[in-house]
């Protein structure tokens, strides 16, 4: 499409041997039109279906880089779309049985409300880390610790919130039940009365 492009540069040092191959990747600038996405036609004819809540993204601009070898490596990027940006960084290693990894997000006036298509949320600010081992259930230890800086809830902004334990979360992302959303009530209306 007219409004994205990609601009990087790579040197891969132990080619022809991926397995052992160094790859510095950086990334100049990744954009991306949504719009030129669902212009893109697949073979067959066959055309890429994404949500409404994605498709108002309208724009990703990716900085960023990957340094290491395929299964061993660290990675970050400073993501910005129009809901919002992002920061990422991940280290993963999969050369070690079971796995590892130790990744943080941090958001900034992500508009959760719109890309979720919901009207429980507006603007949210936070950060995010998983730190763990393994991928299956019976080798799989890992912890996920997020802080809320500020959120918007049913049109009520609250700052400050300094830590959602993840079951919390765990619970509000995986049940529609009302009983979710009121123990998000009951915190936010006991966090901005402080």
């Amino acid at each position: 499409g007219e409004d994205s492009h990609f601009s990087w540069n790579v040197e891969m040092i132990g080619l022809p041997n991926i397995e052992e191959t160094f790859i510095n990747l950086d990334i100049d600038s990744l954009k991306v039109n949504i719009q030129d996405i669902l212009n893109f036609h697949f073979p067959k004819g066959k055309n890429l279906t994404i949500s409404n809540g994605i498709k108002e993204l309208k724009w990703i601009d990716i900085h960023g880089h990957f340094l290491g070898l395929y299964n061993n490596f660290f990675a970050d990027a400073n993501i910005k779309t129009g809901l919002g940006n992002l920061v990422c960084e991940l280290m993963f290693n999969n050369k070690v049985k079971p796995i590892t990894y130790d990744g943080t997000v941090s958001f900034n006036n992500l508009n959760v409300g719109v890309l979720a298509e919901t009207n429980l949320f507006g603007l949210v600010s936070g950060k995010a880390t998983l730190k763990g081992k393994g991928i299956k259930v019976n080798n799989m230890d890992t912890r996920l610790v997020s802080s809320i800086y500020s959120v918007d809830f049913k049109g009520k902004k609250v700052e400050n919130i300094e830590q959602i334990a993840n079951n919390i979360t765990a619970t509000l992302i995986e049940s529609k039940e009302p009983i979710a959303v009121d123990l998000v009530d009951e915190i936010i209306n006991a966090r901005s009365d402080v």
